[in-house]
């Protein structure tokens, strides 16, 4: 498996109003990295890339659970469903399409049955979701989203020290 993860979010331009629920994308993919025991290099949501709209690159130190690794995946998207106020089937469709694929290729890289990986990814959304609605998580990820609206850039330090101030018990997902 591949220790560097990239997701990518959807076009737009700086005048673009999809820019806050970007923020909020790319900081659902930091904050559950963080807290899944990640460095996130970087997050961004100003990309020289025509085609993305935000980026961030997670580096995972040592073995992770395959089931942290999509749950980092599809953390923007739900981060994003959230902040927008949509039902979860608009991840499919909406902005968090890419995550959603790379996510189903890397459970399918492991050998996973697609009834399997269906399964799984049903239960790592409704978990994602009751975990990031849950006050001081939603609270680390507005934080990051305003840091990304306020810099655009940040790196790993500024990430986690934002995290730590907002989950000083971590977020207790099992295995």
């Amino acid at each position: 498996m591949n220790p560097n993860s990239r997701f990518d979010a959807m076009e737009f331009d700086d005048e673009d109003p999809e820019r806050e629920a970007t923020a909020y994308h790319e900081a659902g993919h930091c904050v559950l990295g963080v807290c899944l025991g990640a460095t996130v290099r970087y997050a961004t949501i100003h990309t020289e890339s025509e085609r993305l709209l935000g980026e961030v690159e997670i580096h995972w130190i040592g073995p992770q659970l395959p089931k942290y690794v999509v749950m980092a995946m599809m953390a923007g998207p739900v981060a994003e469903s959230i902040f927008r106020d949509e039902p979860m089937s608009a991840i499919l469709n909406g902005p968090g399409g890419q995550d959603w694929r790379q996510a189903w290729q890397q459970m399918r890289s492991w050998g996973w049955e697609e009834a399997k990986c269906i399964d799984r990814m049903r239960k790592i959304l409704t978990e994602l979701k009751r975990a990031l609605q849950h006050p001081p998580v939603w609270s680390a990820v507005a934080a990051v989203a305003d840091l990304l609206l306020a810099h655009e850039t940040l790196e790993h330090e500024e990430i986690a020290y934002e995290v730590s101030q907002w989950m000083k018990d971590g977020l207790g997902f099992g295995g």
